[in-house]
């Protein structure tokens, strides 16, 4: 669970910045407010049924994959994705996990 978490905050968080850099400021604190909602309320529902901390957990991961999958489809739709240069994609990949 906590590779999900990781592996979706990292796509969220590219897909987040990406889409501040170019002043989409306005649908990123709405895909925000969205992703914390369903955090919290997920939360709720899965410690009260009895998940305890795995509950918490899941919430987290919940809400990294709807805050990832979200940015990073809008994120697509305003770039657009081609695989051309599978290196350069890469090399792209490798620089955005260092920093």
């Amino acid at each position: 669970m906590g590779i999900g978490i990781l592996i979706f905050l990292s796509v969220g968080f590219v897909a987040h910045f990406v889409l501040l850099g170019i002043s989409e400021a306005k649908k990123v604190l709405i895909i925000d407010t969205i992703g914390t909602i369903i955090k919290f309320v997920t939360g709720l529902i899965l410690v009260v049924t009895g998940f305890g901390t795995w509950g918490i957990l899941l919430s987290f991961l919940i809400q990294a994959i709807v805050i990832g999958c979200i940015t990073l489809a809008l994120a697509v739709k305003i770039f657009g994705f081609k695989l051309q240069n599978m290196n350069y994609l890469i090399k792209i990949m490798r620089d955005g996990l260092v920093n």
